[in-house]
């Protein structure tokens, strides 16, 4: 209760940095909670429903906004996927570096994130950055560095995201299942949607936190604890433009 009290006169004095709201995500509920009306960009079906062949991506979900520059493609090969059968992977190497990209044509699009799976047995040491139009890097999340499979990764951002790469350091070995973008929220502080900052969004943080729900995890690390009160305060310090 300590803890709540001193917030709610830290947030009301307005003593505490303005901070942007990019965040990075290793759990999907929380950047789900964080972009609700994320699409999922599923390598099995096409946007019109229709199921995908093996091959170049190239333009087929400009439906979505998204462009595939060359060298990305699906295939049927990997041993776990979280929706079999078909992934995405690319063949293109920088340096020792495998990386894929994803030019964004839809405007507003603020959150990212992947599935990546196991195509043998190595780990994934993956980052996916996100990019704006000027090329000026706007966020990254690492991907977990161990062995295991169906990883999510992902950011929000507080700039529209015109181009993503994700880079594995390990050039074989790995892809990506499914892909999420979207618009998400403009200002993740205003949490009642009234269009400004009052009391009332800081009440109903509170009860989001209070509740065990996702929308309170305003650090992306899929816990809630006093760290995502502290990054709360700061978006709510910054106000909404």
């Amino acid at each position: 209760m300590t803890t709540r009290v001193g917030l709610i006169v830290s947030v009301l004095a307005g003593t505490v940095a303005s901070a942007a709201w990019a965040t990075p995500f290793n759990d999907l509920a929380s950047f789900l909670a964080a972009t609700p009306d994320a699409q999922l960009v599923d390598f099995d079906t096409l946007p019109d429903g229709s199921p995908t062949g093996v091959g170049e991506i190239g333009s087929q979900y400009t439906d979505y906004g998204l462009v595939f520059p060359a060298g990305n493609r699906i295939t049927d090969t990997f041993l776990v996927t979280t929706s079999p059968p078909h992934a995405w992977v690319n063949d293109t190497l920088v340096g020792n570096d495998r990386v894929f990209d994803i030019d964004i044509t839809a405007s507003g699009v603020r959150g990212v994130g992947a599935h990546n799976v196991r195509f043998g047995g190595f780990p994934n040491g993956a980052i996916l950055r996100a990019f704006d139009a000027s090329g000026s890097e706007l966020e990254s999340a690492m991907s977990d560095s161990d062995f295991g499979t169906l990883d999510f990764f992902g950011v929000t951002t507080d700039a529209d995201i015109a181009r993503v790469t994700i880079t594995f350091v390990i050039p074989m070995g790995w892809g990506l299942d499914d892909l999420y973008v979207g618009a998400g929220s403009t200002c993740r502080a205003d949490i009642d949607g009234d269009g400004s900052l009052t009391i009332f969004d800081f009440l109903a943080f509170q009860n989001a936190f209070d509740a065990g729900d996702l929308l309170a995890d305003f650090d992306g690390d899929g816990v809630l604890t006093l760290f995502d009160f502290l990054q709360f305060q700061n978006e709510f310090d910054a106000g909404c433009e």
